[in-house]
């Protein structure tokens, strides 16, 4: 059974049972273990003591050095008014039958049959959670003992290993990893924990597949225990061959490119291209042909075809009669994608028959809205072409069309600078570039942004259009500013306010500096993220009244929490981010205590142990409630860590120094100056001088020197009044 933290299950909103055992033997020991881990939620107990006559007994001596009660006469349980329940472990009849006898009417006995039947009850629920999780797991696992023998594995493990565990958990881990890796390596595992091994199952095999084990110790039955989880490589493998086929796209296409761009050979470029597109794409041949103007026929430009087997003669190919469909479907300027030729109308099926080639992939090329020919990725294979193929080869397509309309240099300057104006004034984004404070250049986009014409706004002081208190934030050539992104409020032409994000980049223009940049209306934006801001708040501000309404006594601590939080924060110069949550922790702090019993938190008088347990789980309770609640801030760790001590002395985590965020810090530190200084049920209040001195003190050892010291500086500006 895999043993349990205490405390890590309780049943919310019940009261627990106070047990006594007599009999200190070994299975006192094993009871106490299974009570204390709570391994059975229905069964909440609390041990009282455990009575024997034998002074050494085990059971006696754990229970004594626990704290709890132990005696050598059972009867003084008796008298206990917290013992409900008293469980018999001597197994002596004449002793079950003097507690029959003279035990209190209102106490229950469970003699050490029923006792055995529980305790199995208890590890049974227990195996069964372990087996569950186990299951629920996507990896692999399989569990080893001291003699490398598996105790346990799930579902997962059966599948990805058939027949090996047919034999159930008889088989040895030794023989399991030369069955599956073809040699031992449980016998290097001694000092190679926590390691990352990257294997292959089954290697040489027709099954064989990449995978990934870790091997960890675990306690299991106070023995020591491997367990092993495997996890199957082959999707990562096919993720980092995709990546690298995208890569090798991205190559060619920059490289084609480039041999546009920088070869004043068009038919030398176009020939380079065909072939890198063919090793790409692994095809068994790229063609590029022009169209005859006057025939319509083929006219081969460039051809590659894997060396391997005889290429088609496109040559002899007459468009409009052999190839009737897919001359209609090039003339209209569609893409043709055939993954099975079979599939096309005669002749077309005939003529790719005769050719050898069952896949066909082809696109036009139209240069001034003429076809000037197309491009053909054709294979003796029936192949589905994906989407990611299709869209590479139009990338091409644009290229090469975009290569071949450049005629001569003029020709070529006047198309780039139509095109690079058509892109930008069909741009969703506004562009602009300001030189001496004054616009020189704005596309259509942006001019309908604001409401103007394009010509209105040439000239102009870009200020003139940003709202009057934004206007500090813009960058200018001149003003020494250094350039990048900015959100601020624009002014339309009709008067109306909206929020623009603009990006900024220094150039040279003309010899002089300049500003070029983007700007995009991002109002939706800031009105979602001020809702967000707005649900978040009021979520903060709902469960802080929850906890308020429970506990009557801390109304208005959360807050009075807060606002001396932000002040010490601001002193400390914690950036906006950092403040705005660590505001919304400290305004959340208590909400774990939402899960304890209000009978706890409003009782007079000094607390039970257990009852100081079931407060303590408040900081874990309230950070496991907030950690799914999407907050922009690390709320769920401050509040996990507000109870923390620099010493390792708080809870829940026992960390010590920089291990406690400063947020944290500084909240252990506000929380305690308004606890001390307010009315509590069980006590008056402390009073601020007596929150000071306790502060003081401690500082360096349980508390944030830094914190304390910044908390007697802004002492004044406090209100602390409850």
């Amino acid at each position: 059974m895999f043993r349990m933290r205490r405390g890590s299950s309780m049943k919310k909103g019940g009261s627990e049972i106070g047990v006594a055992i007599v009999g200190g033997g070994h299975g006192c020991l094993e009871l106490m273990s299974l009570i204390q881990s709570f391994a059975l939620e229905e069964f909440q107990a609390r041990i009282i003591g455990v009575a024997d006559q034998r002074c050494p007994a085990p059971g006696l001596k754990y229970a004594r050095e626990q704290g709890y009660m132990t005696t050598q006469d059972y009867t003084d349980f008796y008298c206990h008014p917290e013992v409900e329940i008293l469980i018999e472990l001597t197994g002596v009849p004449q002793v079950l039958d003097h507690i029959y006898k003279t035990k209190p009417p209102h106490m229950k006995v469970i003699d050490h049959i029923s006792a055995r039947l529980f305790w199995d009850l208890m590890r049974h629920k227990a195996d069964y959670r372990s087996r569950a999780i186990l299951e629920s797991i996507r990896d692999a696992f399989i569990v080893v003992d001291e003699q490398g023998k598996i105790l346990q594995f799930n579902q997962r493990a059966q599948n990805m290993f058939p027949g090996l565990f047919t034999g159930g958990s008889s088989i040895r881990v030794s023989a399991f990893m030369k069955a599956v890796f073809g040699t031992d390596l449980y016998r290097f595992l001694d000092t190679e924990e926590n390691v990352i091994y990257r294997l292959v199952a089954y290697p040489g095999s027709g099954q064989e597949f990449p995978i990934e084990m870790v091997a960890f110790q675990v306690e299991i039955e106070k023995n020591a225990c491997w367990v092993f989880s495997f996890r199957d490589a082959s999707e990562r493998q096919r993720a980092q061959q995709e990546i690298s086929r995208l890569q090798r796209w991205e190559t060619v296409f920059n490289n084609t490119a480039c041999a546009f761009g920088e070869s004043s050979d068009l038919d030398q470029a176009i020939a380079y291209t065909v072939q890198t597109v063919g090793e790409l794409f692994d095809a068994q041949g790229v063609v590029v042909c022009t169209i005859a103007s006057h025939s319509r026929n083929l006219l081969l430009k460039s051809v590659y075809h894997n060396i391997s087997s005889k290429y088609p003669d496109y040559r002899k190919i007459k468009t409009s009669s052999m190839l009737p469909f897919i001359s209609e479907n090039l003339e209209s300027g569609n893409m043709i994608k055939i993954h099975n030729v079979d599939t096309l109308p005669h002749p077309d099926r005939s003529t790719l028959r005769s050719l050898e080639i069952k896949s066909f992939l082809g696109l036009p090329i139209v240069v001034q809205d003429q076809l000037w020919g197309a491009i053909f990725v054709d294979s003796r294979l029936k192949r589905f072409w994906s989407g990611d193929e299709v869209d590479f080869l139009l990338s091409i397509v644009n290229i090469i069309q975009n290569a071949l309309t450049r005629k001569d240099v003029e020709e070529s300057l006047h198309e780039s600078e139509t095109l690079y104006q058509q892109i930008v004034d069909h741009s969703l984004t506004g562009f602009y570039i300001i030189q001496k404070h004054r616009l020189v250049f704005v596309n259509q986009c942006l001019a309908n942004l604001f409401g103007y014409d394009s010509e209105e706004l040439l000239n102009r002081d870009p200020l003139d259009f940003i709202h009057p208190d934004d206007r500090h934030t813009i960058c200018s050539p001149t003003s020494g500013e250094r350039p990048g992104n900015r959100i601020v409020r624009g002014i339309k032409k009709d008067g109306n306010i909206f929020w623009v994000e603009c990006s900024n980049s220094l150039i040279t223009l003309k010899g002089k500096p300049a500003f070029i940049g983007n700007l995009l209306d991002v109002s939706e934006r800031i009105i979602n993220e001020q809702n967000i801001s707005r649900v978040f708040e009021s979520i903060t501000m709902l469960a802080g009244t929850m906890v308020e309404q429970r506990d009557p006594y801390t109304a208005g601590h959360q807050r009075r929490v807060a606002d001396i939080c932000v002040a010490i924060g601001k002193k400390m110069m914690l950036s906006k981010v950092q403040l705005e949550g660590l505001r919304v922790a400290a305004l959340l702090h208590d909400l774990g205590k939402c899960a304890v019993p209000i009978e706890i938190l409003t009782k007079p008088g000094r607390l039970r142990s257990s009852e100081t347990q079931f407060i303590q789980l408040h900081s874990q309770l309230g950070a496991e409630i907030l950690s799914d609640i999407p907050f922009p801030w690390d709320v769920s760790t401050i509040v996990m860590q507000h109870h923390e001590r620099l010493d390792g002395s708080g809870y829940p985590g026992r960390l010590k120094g920089d291990e406690i965020r400063i947020e944290a810090r500084i909240l252990a530190v506000a929380d305690v100056l308004e606890a001390m200084s307010s009315h509590r049920p069980y006590r008056p209040s402390l009073g601020l001088e007596s929150a000071l001195q306790e502060l003081q003190e401690k500082a360096g050892l349980l508390y944030d020197e830094q914190v304390v010291a910044v908390l007697q500086q802004i002492l004044d500006t406090l209100d602390i009044s409850a």
